[in-house]
């Protein structure tokens, strides 16, 4: 089996790899773009990061093409609608770096309030302007996180030790919590000193902040995105930034990272920070995040569902019985709507085949109808069947 590598990984990983099939690392050659092209003919498996775009073009040449793996949350930089129609399975590991994701956040934020990184580059160019680095404290300021997922929650937890106060919007939960308060967005913004970005990227987050929105943004305020880049109108941040309207600001994600102009715009202005999608990057984030793609790829895949009800979900519904006795917990989750209520995309072993039906009866006392598929649309985005989805 031969495994093609697009992007960097760690040592570890590969020697694990190594005993699946032959791995061809085409990650750090100067022409991995011609080589990706080549290799990618006949590999069964491709592993990719963020830098790699595996779009049509690569899938009409590759012959037996089986496993698409991406090392992270976002798919994005994959055509999935056509490996869809192409039965090859696209596997992530959105688990594998959520605390890499979360510490960054936190650097960046802690970063752009005391400005960290310029003062030093104002001490090693022998400047010494103490007085233009006073930066702002934490202490019982309001940070506002949009989207409430995994990592948005690991940094509420370790931002509370800090004393601030934890404000949300998220549409898909349902009320607060014990300490973290939601509230609708165009509030988020009016309101909260810092502000950070945790959404996927889909047709219904891009732009989600965009230049309307920053209009209302608190003055003063420091806007961190870690996630996806074209989820936030990035000129519009640098203007505000230009403009003292915002203090500063924190991005590890960029709409267009190779763009000369973004790239120069971001230079330019000194208060805004920027890391070259590092997110996962850290030696225990990277590693695991890399090897799971040893695990995905050798793990008999999931199949995708459709689960229709009238009315709302609640998180952590367990759906049991069946046919086959599958067990599945629901998460409420990012979902499309049509005629019969909201629908929900989920994953769990059965013996189910493609187009069978199975009926369901919850823990709430509803029942559903459990249908195969042989690819579902969520929020936009085609997935193939037996891929493990999380939307």
């Amino acid at each position: 089996m031969k495994i093609l590598i697009c992007d960097k990984l760690d040592k570890i990983t590969i020697e694990e790899l190594q005993k699946l099939g032959t791995c061809i690392d085409v990650s750090q050659d100067k022409d991995k773009s011609k080589k990706i092209k080549e290799n990618i003919i006949d590999a069964e498996i491709v592993l990719v990061r963020s830098d790699t775009q595996i779009n049509k073009e690569l899938l009409d040449v590759s012959k037996k093409l089986k496993i698409i793996g991406r090392s992270g949350v976002g798919t994005d930089n994959i055509d999935i609608e056509e490996a869809s129609i192409r039965n090859i399975y696209v596997t992530n590991t959105p688990e594998a770096n959520v605390i890499s994701a979360a510490e960054l956040t936190i650097g960046l934020l802690i970063s752009a309030a005391r400005n960290i990184a310029v003062a030093n580059n104002s001490v090693k160019n022998n400047e010494w302007e103490r007085s233009e680095f006073i930066g702002v404290e934490l202490y019982k300021k309001q940070l506002g996180l949009i989207g409430f997922g995994k990592v948005a929650k690991l940094v509420s937890k370790r931002m509370q030790s800090f004393d601030m106060k934890i404000v949300f919007y998220d549409p898909f939960i349902d009320s607060s919590t014990e300490n973290e308060e939601k509230v609708e967005l165009e509030e988020l913004l009016k309101t909260s000193d810092f502000i950070s970005i945790h959404v996927p990227k889909n047709k219904e987050t891009i732009n989600l902040v965009s230049k309307e929105k920053l209009s209302i943004a608190k003055e003063g305020s420091i806007i961190i995105n870690t996630s996806r880049g074209g989820l936030i109108d990035e000129q519009e941040v640098f203007n505000l930034v230009n403009e003292n309207k915002l203090y500063s600001a924190g991005f590890d994600a960029s709409e267009t990272p190779n763009s000369g102009t973004v790239a120069g715009t971001m230079l330019t202005y000194t208060n805004v920070l920027t890391t070259d999608f590092t997110n996962g990057e850290q030696i225990s984030g990277g590693t695991s995040g890399a090897t799971a793609y040893v695990v995905n790829v050798q793990a008999e895949p999931k199949r995708i569902y459709i689960v229709s009800k009238s009315g709302t979900f609640q998180a952590n519904e367990t759906v049991t019985g069946g046919s086959s006795g599958a067990t599945a917990t629901l998460a409420a989750a990012s979902v499309e709507t049509n005629q019969s209520g909201r629908i929900l995309v989920t994953t769990f072993s059965t013996s189910a085949d493609a187009g069978d039906s199975l009926q369901f009866a919850t823990t709430d006392g509803n029942a559903y109808q459990i249908q195969t598929v042989s690819s579902v649309t969520a929020n936009g985005v085609a997935y193939p069947p037996d891929m493990s989805v999380l939307v």
